[in-house]
């Protein structure tokens, strides 16, 4: 059974990169340094910590997210907070045209390969 927790993240407005709340350490960039709170108790902390830090206005989207407790550190539970914290789910050098398939158009492909009906 997964060990849920809530962690506290936001984006730094001076560059708009995506941030976790650390105890001591304030905002670090890695969410394995960030800290998990599974209590009433931490997690009220953690709220306080999101209205301070929104007053300050140096970051913007504080929110709390679930994630797994890991041997790592926290993992967010969705998608779109891992791309946040581990980075896009591809790299750039597994596009199409590095798969050896010449800048192909859509109609190339043909509808039936996207699983659409022509119009």
């Amino acid at each position: 059974m997964k060990n849920i927790v809530k962690v506290l993240t936001a984006n730094r407005l001076s560059d708009g990169i995506a941030v976790w709340y650390a105890d001591s350490n304030g905002w670090v960039e890695q969410i394995g340094r960030a800290r998990a709170a599974s209590t009433k108790e931490d997690i009220s902390a953690l709220e306080k910590i999101a209205a301070e830090t929104l007053a300050q206005g140096q970051h913007c989207d504080v929110v709390l997210i679930d994630a797994e407790e890991t041997a790592d550190g926290p993992r967010p539970l969705k998608l779109r907070e891992r791309i946040r914290a581990e980075g896009p789910t591809i790299t750039p050098d597994l596009g199409i045209k590095d798969l050896g398939i010449k800048d192909l158009g859509i109609s190339d492909l043909g509808i039936s390969d996207l699983g659409m009906k022509a119009a």
